[in-house]
């Protein structure tokens, strides 16, 4: 079975409206119209055509199983081998690289069940796409409500060469695909999570420079806790706060002087040891950071915290070279969920970017 094969509506539905209208002139179709309209003009042509559904595919074939998603990748201690075949052995009624095989509605359940596989371009890469139930709809028909599950698919990427996957789907759900796939090829050997910022000792900094992008937004919290801080001693904080303020105002040092000693008793001499910006942090959950159109860094308020935030997520702006025009994608780094969502149309070439700087 070829990749376009594995094209099914939803991936139709959410390509972007010009390239909908690109694929409705190519199929000498009209492409006017709402985003809806163009998708009941494309998919009636290329359900059942394998032939123009090729040729629907190689015109997006760069942002199909893309999009605005989440990425999270796995790799294996001991590599992968053998997964096409494996695959086709654990299948006895029929064989995914040959068929697309979606279960009754009713049938489908928490648990991801693969629909149907496709070789990748290079030798040892395999996609595969999965199916499976992530809630229930509701809708009310006279006097009698009707529940209806409500189903996703989602596309798994291997790479058997260099041992590892790439699960395109919302993080919480990611762990289950992965170890979905394990049981399939029958896997005993260990699986673990991709830590995005690994590669550079945990720095958003680094992954960013590592992009060629900018870091755009950060939140983070505090590294430094301070259990028992008075309201007394939150007052003396922002008296030195407000002390600035004043000298700046009227410039009298010695008023500075006396506030910023005031202060200072108040306090008390078990937090003189305390950097000043953990005193100004204590009792903050998060702290966010954002501009617009420019790096983070460099800011003065960025700089000056950034030691004693640990960072949770960040945005990163970065260019990516598509076609010979430079096209800026935005992506979410997730640290604690190990996943990196884009934030506008994913391309094969940004995710083949982000990979190949986390993948090492």
């Amino acid at each position: 079975m070829n990749i376009s094969e594995l094209v099914l509506l939803d991936d139709i539905v959410h390509l972007p409206k010009e390239t909908l209208k690109e694929i409705c002139t190519s199929l000498n179709t009209p492409d006017d119209g709402s985003t809806s309209e163009l998708v009941s003009r494309i998919w009636p042509l290329i359900k059942g055509n394998n032939v123009k559904r090729e040729q629907v595919y190689s015109e997006c074939k760069e942002r199909i199983f893309g999009g605005k998603t989440s990425v999270s990748w796995y790799k294996f201690d001991e590599g992968i081998k053998d997964v096409r075949q494996l695959i086709i052995n654990s299948h006895k009624e029929f064989n995914p690289f040959e068929e697309m095989k979606i279960p009754p509605r009713d049938q489908i359940s928490n648990e991801p069940t693969l629909i149907g596989a496709a070789s990748g371009s290079k030798n040892g890469e395999y996609y595969l796409r999965y199916m499976y139930k992530v809630g229930v709809t509701r809708e009310i028909i006279m006097d009698s409500i009707e529940l209806r599950p409500r189903t996703t698919t989602t596309t798994l990427y291997v790479n058997e060469n260099e041992g590892y996957l790439e699960v395109r789907t919302d993080p919480r759900n990611s762990n289950k695909i992965a170890k979905s796939f394990a049981q399939l090829i029958q896997l005993q050997i260990a699986m673990e999570a991709v830590q995005v910022t690994a590669p550079f000792g945990h720095s958003v900094e680094k992954f960013a420079d590592a992009l060629g992008g900018e870091l755009i937004d950060t939140v983070g919290k505090p590294n430094l806790a301070i259990e028992e801080f008075t309201e007394g001693q939150a007052e003396a904080v922002v008296g030195i706060l407000s002390a600035l303020d004043a000298y700046f105002d009227n410039e009298d040092i010695s008023e500075l002087q006396t506030n910023l000693q005031e202060s200072r008793r108040s306090l008390g001499d078990d937090f003189t040891a305390i950097p000043f910006t953990a005193l100004i942090l204590n009792g903050m959950e998060k702290v966010g950071m954002g501009v617009k159109e420019r790096d983070l860094r460099g800011t003065p308020l960025y700089d000056y915290l950034s030691s004693s935030i640990e960072h949770q997520g960040c945005f990163i702006q970065f260019p990516v070279n598509e076609d010979g025009i430079f096209i800026t994608h935005t992506i979410r780094v997730g640290l604690q969920s190990n996943s990196v969502f884009f934030m506008s149309q994913a391309s094969e070439a940004a995710i083949d970017i982000v990979r190949k700087c986390v993948i090492i």
